[in-house]
């Protein structure tokens, strides 16, 4: 199986994938993964594959495997052939259906993954949400690495900055959600809003679910059959009328979702010019999501009635769709620059842990120092003496800790500083040792 073989940055994490890119959803259903499943991977991996960290994201659209550390890379193949025997499919060791990225393309592709912009719908904003269950899951069982939990933290940036700098993430792509935007634009205010749902289907149910997060103040559900009313209705804590009382509940709309099966006008244009008349004319906006169409279009022709068919939604989807392409650009930008600030900060890595690891050395030979010695301060003085040991040891550690520092600029000289201090203070592995065990 062909992987990233780019030696740009030896950064040891890599993803193994399967994706609405690669697969179509029977396939992305076979690999995907259960919760009880998911502790599995990340457990063995740790245990036979010597993975430092390990994520697993398993949700409709992609199944990703992140894993860090140098000894486990060296395993990748035998764990897409394990994950291939788990599964008992030939899946993620077919190199048309399962991608391989290493290195600095598996942190471009975390940050892309993250940031929607991998999604089946850019910009969408579900995954964040997924992938951020998904480290959590791994943090909790501790299988997470120094590595994965930077990448992780960098992953939240970019995806807070795609939000705030880009319109990536504005305007509706659904049609269910088109409705609710353009509802917005005429009642500005939802939250005094009445939302009748004619209809209690999928269609019908997920533009309640959009309603409700708008925080909308009553939802009413009509529909033909009342068990299915009833449901619904109780689903979303609203308000279940019998379809004879059609008039009546449209009478105490502000906004009306239509979404049955009937072939004919189940709303025509003498039912709401009653409704109208009675309203006093008060603006009524009406979506209907059908095909065929449930409301009779010569309705436009009352005065306060909006009209929307599922055609003029989906013109708005395509534009907002099309407005989010534009902004993948910028997207990208910023993708790429915090991939370099984590090259940057992984160059330091070594650096920091022998910094941390010089610090330690010191802090427990004060330490014990002091508790050797604490005995000959008179007890009101043992705050200052502490203290001073404390100013002491970061005064001895100074000049150490600037030569590492500026030992960044030169890996070289950087690696020769670093086992220099692990030689003179008998260390416990130097900062690049450690980071060669990655």
């Amino acid at each position: 199986m062909k992987t990233n073989d780019s030696h740009q940055e030896n950064i040891p994490i890599a993803v193994i994938g399967v994706s609405h890119h690669t697969a179509n959803v029977k396939m992305r259903e076979r690999v995907f993964f259960t919760e009880k499943q998911q502790t599995r991977i990340i457990q063995y991996l740790s245990e036979k594959y010597y993975a430092r960290g390990v994520i697993v994201l398993s949700t409709c659209n992609r199944t990703e495997i992140y894993v860090c550390g140098r000894k486990a890379l060296k395993y990748i193949e035998d764990i897409c052939i394990w994950l291939d025997n788990t599964i008992k499919e030939n899946i993620f060791c077919k190199e048309d259906i399962a991608y391989i990225l290493e290195r600095e393309k598996a942190i471009r592709h975390f940050f892309r993954v993250i940031s929607s912009l991998d999604s089946q719908i850019i910009g969408e904003p579900q995954i964040t949400g997924q992938v951020k269950d998904a480290y959590e899951k791994s943090r909790l069982l501790n299988h997470t690495d120094i590595l994965m939990n930077k990448m992780y933290n960098f992953g939240m940036q970019v995806e807070k900055e795609v939000r705030s700098k880009t319109y990536l993430t504005e305007g509706a792509v659904s049609v269910s959600f088109a409705g609710v935007e353009l509802a917005r634009k005429i009642f500005s205010n939802l939250h005094k809003t009445t939302v009748l749902l004619v209809g209690a289907g999928n269609i019908s149910e997920l533009s309640a679910l959009h309603f409700v997060n708008r925080e909308v103040s009553r939802i009413i559900v009509v529909n033909r059959t009342f068990k299915n009313t009833q449901r619904l209705a109780a689903k979303f804590q609203g308000e279940p009328m019998k379809w004879e009382d059609m008039e009546q509940a449209l009478h105490q709309a502000h906004i009306v979702i239509t979404a049955t099966s009937s072939n004919q006008f189940i709303i025509d244009k003498q039912m709401l010019e009653r409704v109208a008349r009675k309203r006093d004319y008060k603006p009524i906006f009406l979506i209907d999501l059908a095909v065929p169409r449930n409301i009779d279009p010569d309705v436009t022709g009352i005065d306060g009635v909006f009209l929307y068919n599922i055609d003029d939604l989906q013109g708005i989807v395509n534009k907002n769709i099309e407005r989010r392409k534009t902004e993948i650009p910028k997207a990208e930008k910023i993708i790429n620059n915090h991939v370099s600030e984590y090259i940057k900060w992984y160059k330091t890595l070594p650096v920091i842990q022998a910094i941390t690891q010089l610090n330690k050395h010191f802090e427990e030979i004060r330490l014990q120092e002091f508790e050797r010695l604490k005995n000959r301060f008179p007890k009101n003085s043992r705050e200052e003496a502490e203290y001073l040991s404390k100013s002491l040891m970061k005064k001895f550690l100074h000049l150490h800790i600037i030569t590492l520092r500026e030992s960044n600029k030169d890996p070289q000289r950087q690696k020769q500083h670093i086992d220099l201090v692990g030689e003179i203070y008998k260390l416990n592995g130097s900062g690049s040792e450690n980071d060669k065990q990655n």
